[in-house]
């Protein structure tokens, strides 16, 4: 009798051990998306009296962007940062048109840091990345260029 108590407490063991790393890879799979506590960073903005950067902080992490609300108008310089384990690219399109107006030279890979050159006339714009349906994903943002 002995003999049979151990071997059902080797099998209860061993189902305890698989359900503790089921939940762990459970658990971990979900890093894709953003938990009722998750939220992503609060966007800057940049008013006319501010002290402008001389360059401007996009992140593009998965699955959104963050940059300022208002940029100025005329030549920028835009550091983005790819944060996460997704490739991203930045599109952006003028909203009165729904034109392409710039665009980022391939994708970026996860965690890449890259420097860019523009110019953004005044208007209102969306940033997007239509990368592997990440627009679908919440990746976009409404921003405007002011002079």
């Amino acid at each position: 009798m002995a003999k049979k108590d151990r071997m059902i407490d080797r099998i209860r063991l061993g189902l305890l051990c698989r359900l503790g790393l089921c939940a762990l890879i459970i658990g971990s799979c979900d890093s894709e998306q953003n938990s009722a506590g998750d939220e992503p960073p609060a966007q800057q903005e940049l008013s006319a009296d501010a002290n402008i950067p001389d360059t401007i902080e996009i992140t593009l992490a998965d699955f959104y962007i963050g940059m300022p609300d208002i940029l100025p108008a005329g030549d920028l310089t835009l550091r983005l940062a790819s944060e996460g384990v997704e490739e991203h690219n930045l599109i952006f399109v003028a909203k009165d048109t729904e034109e392409n107006v710039w665009e980022t030279e391939g994708r970026l890979s996860p965690y890449e840091v890259r420097t860019v050159e523009l110019n953004l006339p005044a208007g209102k714009y969306t940033a997007v990345c239509d990368f592997s349906g990440h627009e679908t994903r919440g990746m976009f943002f409404e921003f405007a260029v002011h002079q």
